[in-house]
């Protein structure tokens, strides 16, 4: 059986590839979508895919937290897709471990695994699209990133995790620590944003008018508003360069 759906999902491939070749004066975007679902269609075919479900067993962490977790937004598992390979994978079961930068998917049979992170472009979970920066020579430490805006200019934002230990009554207890820092990137630098000052500099080209909207808007930049205005300002700097 696994036989003649792994030659299934392979004649599904040939055929589409041969139709691309074919058809050259045709619009290539609709070919290359047809090929991307076949290749979907096929990984389907020998579901669960072992390109996906390919890793250690997770079993967390071998002490309890006192205070915050490990994971993005929240311990409960969540649903999303993962682009690894050059697939697509829609409707997986996973967690995101910052402190680790791990992915624990869960399989048909609810088992946790611990992928690797080889060839994984990117994910999404819990309404945020994260990309991985693998770049030896980019200005930022090499991993995951949720990308909050993408035009000439990137948003991007890293959550950080840390563990730490303090001695309690004579026992370890296990904190986690939390930080957050935004980064625009212009071509190809990635720089690091703290306040206007920092944004008004990479976008100097249109300072003026960023400073007429950051006024206009009231623009904050404290924690709690930081990555809504760089969005905002980002959509707006693309809008200027534009006309």
């Amino acid at each position: 059986m696994k036989r003649v759906l792994l030659l299934h999902g392979l004649c599904c491939i040939c055929l589409c590839q041969a139709a691309v070749s074919q058809n050259k004066s045709e619009d290539s975007a609709s070919f290359q979508s047809a090929y991307a679902k076949s290749i979907e269609i096929y990984h389907q075919s020998i579901y669960p895919s072992t390109t996906l479900y390919n890793g250690a067993k997770y079993t967390g962490y071998p002490f309890p937290f006192k205070e915050g977790h490990p994971y993005f937004i929240s311990a409960v598992t969540g649903v999303g897709s993962i682009e690894k390979g050059g697939v697509l994978y829609n409707d997986v079961k996973f967690l995101f471990d910052i402190v680790r930068e791990r992915l624990i998917v869960f399989s048909p049979e609810q088992e946790a695994i611990l992928i690797t992170n080889d060839l994984i472009k990117s994910f999404a979970i819990h309404n945020y699209h994260f990309i991985h920066v693998r770049d030896q020579n980019a200005s930022i430490r090499a991993g995951y990133y949720a990308l909050l805006y993408d035009g000439s200019v990137q948003v991007l934002w890293k959550n950080w995790k840390i563990i730490r230990s303090v001695i309690e009554q004579s026992s370890e207890q296990r904190y986690i620590d939390e930080r957050n820092q935004y980064y625009l990137k212009k071509g190809d630098k990635y720089y690091p944003i703290s306040g206007k000052r920092d944004v008004l500099k990479i976008l100097k080209d249109k300072k003026a008018e960023l400073q007429q909207l950051i006024r206009k808007e009231d623009l904050s930049f404290r924690k709690s508003e930081i990555a809504k205005s760089l969005t905002r300002i980002a959509g707006y700097y693309d809008q200027l360069i534009k006309q």
